[in-house]
């Protein structure tokens, strides 16, 4: 697992400061090989809770916008990821692998059921169906 060193958690005070981690997690991923960038790796590379990435990204932070850009580019990230790796999987298990991970909403949440958009009212007038006024 990639994890930072312990010790005092880092101050992620500018929104470049959070993007150079997220990049630095990212780096080593590759440099790892194989393995994927996950959400939680994430944070715990960042030293950070979901409750300090929802704070970070909260209007009452003055740097929220870019911050959850960042973070919403670190999810691109990680569907890129899962998206050519199931383009080149090998067998249907690993596909499925892939779908399940991308139907995460950290890592795209992929829909691939229409859920209920709301209530469809359909209106069928049937006065006049077999009789003269249908010609009329």
């Amino acid at each position: 697992m990639r994890v930072s060193k312990t010790g005092p958690k880092p101050e992620y005070s500018t929104p470049r400061k959070i993007e150079d981690k997220i990049n630095a997690f990212f780096a080593v991923c590759e440099e790892e090989g194989d393995t994927f960038p996950s959400y939680m790796s994430m944070l715990l590379f960042m030293q950070l809770t979901e409750k300090d990435v929802e704070a970070l990204c909260a209007e009452a932070n003055e740097n929220h916008e870019r911050n959850r850009e960042a973070f919403t580019k670190a999810a691109m990230h990680r569907e890129a990821w899962l998206c050519e790796h199931m383009a080149n999987a090998a067998n249907a298990k690993s596909i499925n692998g892939y779908m399940n991970l991308l139907k995460q909403e950290k890592n795209g949440g992929y829909v691939d059921k229409p859920g209920d958009k709301g209530k469809v009212d359909l209106n069928i007038k049937i006065d006049g169906v077999g009789g003269r006024s249908a010609f009329e």
